[in-house]
């Protein structure tokens, strides 16, 4: 299983995020609230439900404080119950309110997990404009999605021929048209 938070404010492109991981095929909920996130996570983590292999969740920074407080509890709860795998490395921050200075110290006492500022990797061209966590979400989505759409585009046609030329023809006339 694989589970993926996405957190931040109202227009800071969750619901961007979301979409694309959709689009990978993850099972994604979106403005979750952080007090309704231990008991999703249990639920996923224990079911045996194909559909949340792959799951993403959105939750709005603008949560109760005491719910998002609840997080970092959350991640130990994790880890003490076997699930380490899907546990990040760390926190990465992005957005322009990752450079407010004491910000990355502040949430590493808070979480008691590594945090880092995000800035885009890979990219050329504009390099000093680009490599600003302004953009480390877009680009790494990008870049996310780039990675996976082969490995994707293997899964949707293996195995389903005709069938699944034509399902991929349709889906794409009515995402244009």
């Amino acid at each position: 299983m694989r589970l993926i938070i996405v957190s931040g404010l109202s227009g800071s492109g969750k619901s961007v995020a979301l979409n694309m991981l959709e689009d990978l095929d993850y099972y994604c909920v979106d403005n979750i609230p952080a007090g309704l996130l231990p008991g999703f996570i249990a639920y996923t983590v224990r079911t045996s439900e194909p559909a949340y292999r792959l799951t993403a969740v959105g939750v709005d920074a603008r949560n109760r404080p005491e719910d998002l407080g609840d997080v970092p509890r959350l991640v130990a709860e994790l880890r003490r119950s076997g699930f380490e795998g899907l546990v990040a490395a760390g926190i990465v921050l992005t957005g322009g309110s990752a450079k407010i200075e004491g910000l990355i110290d502040l949430a590493e006492e808070i979480f008691h997990m590594p945090v880092r500022l995000g800035t885009p990797q890979y990219v050329t061209g504009l390099v000093d404009v680009i490599r600003n966590p302004i953009y480390a979400t877009g680009v790494g989505l990008l870049l996310f999605g780039h990675h996976n759409r082969d490995q994707r585009s293997l899964d949707i046609g293996l195995g389903k021929g005709m069938r699944g030329v034509w399902d991929r023809m349709k889906g794409w006339f009515q995402g244009n048209f």
